[in-house]
């Protein structure tokens, strides 16, 4: 069993993310889960603050070449520099996922959690000494590759 979060079209989720040096992306990878027939796209968009620094899209044609329910993980072509400045020991963006399409209950798109239960550690200002408060502030589950 996933903890999913439903994307609510046109709404969008965001998850912050803090890089400790200065890297250039390749790519990022989702935990998505697909149910049913999507009409839509999905994409992903990193910000610095208000500002778009680079996004891509995966379309419904592609998730819906797949059985009627699946899930994993699911590549996004997306190649931008990520700083950290001399005056920081860290540096946050947030990542952006939207679906397009419409919204239903066995037609969807979702995006997974990191874990199951609350002995992961979580990042946000949800957590107290490194312990999540509940499995809802879990972090989702994203995956960065960076150049070499």
């Amino acid at each position: 069993m996933y903890v999913m979060y439903d994307i609510i079209p046109n709404a969008g989720i965001t998850q912050k993310i803090k890089i400790t040096k200065t890297m250039k992306t390749s790519s990022i990878r989702l935990g998505l889960i697909k149910g049913g027939t999507v009409d839509g796209d999905v994409t992903l968009t990193i910000l610095d603050g208000a500002t778009e620094l680079a996004s891509a899209t995966r379309t419904g044609a592609e998730f819906n070449a797949l059985a009627t329910y699946a899930h994993g993980f699911f590549y996004f072509d997306l190649k931008v520099a990520l700083g950290v400045l001399d005056t920081e020991s860290d540096h946050e963006y947030t990542l952006k996922v939207v679906y397009d399409g419409t919204e239903s209950e066995v037609n969807y798109i979702g995006l997974k959690k990191a874990h199951e239960n609350n002995t992961v550690l979580a990042y946000g200002s949800n957590q107290s000494d490194g312990v999540p408060i509940s499995d809802t502030f879990a972090p989702y589950e994203i995956e960065l590759y960076r150049w070499s």
